[in-house]
């Protein structure tokens, strides 16, 4: 009998082996005994592991469980006595619990009733093609920037019965007297903290949602506004569902300064992350912690200044830029795209001219260097007569491209 049919072999359709693809082939099994020297071994390297997770992970949530059973002055050596469901008795008949517990439901109600919208609006407000923008941007992102300290004696001081601005507004019109003390109104003074929490954290937010929105192309509002739809059907049926997704970065490994951490991604690896997150669909965001006075260090101002000099010789290439659909990923770069314009990344030069896989070669208008403008021309030499279909562009006669971190080509493509 062939060894096949006894399920010695089994017929794979694709195996990973370190990274090679064998397909289709007859991979026989192996049985593999592990030796007790490398079972040894390895149990030796995880232990360390495996005694901080029992001892701070594992034991005090099993021990968190067992004292809620207790009764237990805190205290190290006092006696632990069982008192069964005492202790949660107590809390379920606790008053205190149960408005800590709606205090919370408020909360969520404002993060998503009151901020979620607040902050879409304000969004959709600084991204209008309208003069100031960028002033209110800063005011509506200012209260993100204080402290929580300063936040809560400033509205303390707003709120005051005695010098706050309601009182103030009282004096002005002669009602001294008619608007009650807000703060010492129960079923108010948690709406106020809640909604101070949404006036604090609308720009950051504000911000978040902002990204997603300058990366919707402007022609399909265009051509929706065309067609007659109203400013709801827009943010309903284009701008909600577009909404792209976020990566957010760090410069170095701390979110937020950090005098020690010294370990900064290079501008390259910066770059190159956007240009994957838009190549995705995507935005990124990146961090960067100023410290006490406000100053950024001088390592995240170096790299932003080398991201900076590349948008701005290829920032066509990011801004209002898609997914290049229908075009595969190449194995030198990215691909972005702006309506008829495809924006090729090119991470590392290729053996002889470029492939542009994925391209209808009689449909290409033409091919620059986004950088200085120059055109590109596309390669009719003889060893490419095999490939009749696939468009080559010739970079020139030096491998080392022009810009070693992302080269960028814009191939115009008929309409």
């Amino acid at each position: 009998m062939d060894k096949r049919n006894r399920g010695e072999h089994h017929l794979l359709p694709l195996v990973y082996y370190g990274g090679i693809h064998m397909a289709g082939k007859s991979v026989p099994k192996v049985k593999q005994k592990l030796d007790k020297k490398d079972l040894a071994l390895s149990l030796a390297f995880l232990l360390p592991a495996i005694l901080i997770t029992v001892i701070f992970v594992i034991y005090p949530v099993f021990d968190t469980v067992g004292l809620s059973f207790r009764k237990w002055n805190g205290m190290f050596g006092a006696v632990k006595q069982w008192v069964g469901l005492e202790n949660y008795q107590k809390i379920f008949s606790d008053n205190l619990f149960w408005n800590a517990m709606l205090n919370s439901v408020y909360f969520m109600i404002g993060g998503f009733v009151i901020l979620m919208p607040l902050s879409f609006g304000l969004a959709m407000l600084v991204t209008a093609k309208i003069k100031g923008t960028g002033f209110f941007r800063t005011c509506y992102f200012l209260p993100n920037m204080l402290g929580t300290t300063a936040v809560a004696l400033m509205w303390t001081f707003m709120l005051n019965p005695n010098f706050g601005i309601f009182n103030t507004i009282e004096n002005i019109f002669g009602l001294h007297g008619t608007i009650p003390d807000v703060l010492t109104i129960k079923t108010v003074n948690v709406w106020i903290v809640v909604l101070v929490n949404e006036w604090m954290y609308a720009g950051y937010n504000m911000l978040i949602f902002a990204a997603g929105l300058v990366a919707i192309p402007d022609e399909l509002n265009e051509a929706a506004a065309l067609d007659g739809a109203t400013g709801w059907q827009r943010i309903r049926y284009i701008i909600l569902p577009l909404m792209v997704w976020e990566a957010c970065f760090t410069m170095n490994n701390n979110w937020g300064y950090c005098a020690n951490d010294h370990y900064y991604k290079p501008a390259s690896m910066l770059i190159k992350k956007l240009v994957e997150c838009v190549s995705k669909g995507g935005n990124m965001i990146l961090n960067v912690g100023p410290d006490a006075k406000g100053k950024f260090p001088k390592e995240s101002s170096a790299i932003l200044a080398e991201i900076g000099r590349w948008m701005d010789k290829n920032h066509d290439s990011i801004y209002g830029c898609v997914p290049a659909e229908n075009i595969p990923k190449p194995d030198y770069g990215r691909i972005t795209r702006n309506g008829n314009k495809y924006y090729v990344h090119i991470y590392e030069n290729t053996l002889g001219p470029l492939p542009l896989l994925g391209f209808d070669k009689d449909k290409i208008v033409k091919v620059r260097a986004l950088d200085d403008g120059h055109e590109v021309p596309i390669s009719n030499a003889w060893m490419h007569s095999d490939y009749p279909d696939i468009a080559f562009v010739d970079l020139g006669p030096d491998p080392v491209l022009p810009d070693p971190v992302d080269y960028v080509l814009e191939v115009e493509m008929a309409e």
